[in-house]
């Protein structure tokens, strides 16, 4: 099976509003050949960019921890148990990485770094 048909599979395989990063499909290719079929299948409309390096099917609703989740899975760092909802649509996360803000589908995801009373996963 072709990269892009292996990665088309496995983003139906997914649970509903899943996010996904390039490297949860590196068995299916090399990391130039799985970065193009994204690219495809967003061009395709078969897939949505959610923000930097971070993917979902197209149509489906992503919420802002699971986005958050994703990005700490992608990084490889680990983020606190009890994100805090911030005002607004912003969901505030400890992390044990530095503090960014992510803006996501509607979603800003405020990672706050290297906190003193951080609670890790």
């Amino acid at each position: 099976m072709r990269t892009s048909e292996t990665i088309r599979q496995a983003i139906a395989d997914q649970p509903h509003g899943a996010v996904f990063s390039s490297a949860d499909f590196l068995s299916a290719g090399t990391r130039a050949a799985v970065d193009q079929a994204l690219f495809r299948l967003m061009k395709a409309g078969t897939s949505v960019r959610v923000a930097r390096g971070l993917y979902a099917a197209a149509g489906q609703q992503v919420d802002a921890q699971t986005v958050a989740s994703a990005l700490a899975h992608k990084t490889g760092e680990r983020v606190g148990l009890a994100p805090a909802e911030g005002p607004g649509n912003v969901l505030v996360v400890p992390t044990s990485s530095l503090s960014r803000t992510i803006k996501a589908v509607g979603h800003t995801v405020e990672h706050q770094g290297r906190c003193v009373d951080w609670q890790g996963a």
